[in-house]
């Protein structure tokens, strides 16, 4: 499983961050974890997407998954459905969205087919 954090453009944003000893050449960050799901990789993209708009100021973030953005990154989750690790970081992202909806900022869904960041990563 690969997660993409990109500008509206399609460019890498990952590096801002991320070490760069954990992306590919591609600009992606390998997850490793066998037991890592599409849904944790989007949860986990936008975890980082949340951090690098607040650094670099962006207002807006676009994702494709409307049960991360909708839901789990709202802190609406089934926590004793999920492995722990799913759930810890479902908290740490609705705490950072709260923070950045706060200062003005949106995420908004978008379709698959809509998003540059969305590459076919997938499982």
């Amino acid at each position: 499983m690969e997660i993409s954090v990109t500008d509206s453009k399609g460019v890498n944003l990952l590096h801002k961050e991320m070490p760069k000893k954990d992306i590919n050449q591609f600009g992606k960050h390998l997850i490793k974890s066998k037991s890592a799901t599409n849904n944790y990789g989007e949860l986990l993209a936008l975890s980082y997407a949340l951090k690098i708009a607040k650094k670099e100021k962006v207002k807006d973030i676009f994702g494709d998954s409307k049960l991360i953005i909708d839901y789990w990154s709202k802190w609406r989750i089934k926590r004793n459905d999920l492995p722990k690790e799913t759930v810890e970081l479902a908290m740490n992202v609705s705490k950072l969205r709260y923070e950045f909806e706060k200062i003005g900022g949106s995420i908004e869904r978008v379709s698959g087919d809509d998003n540059p960041s969305d590459l076919g990563f997938h499982r």
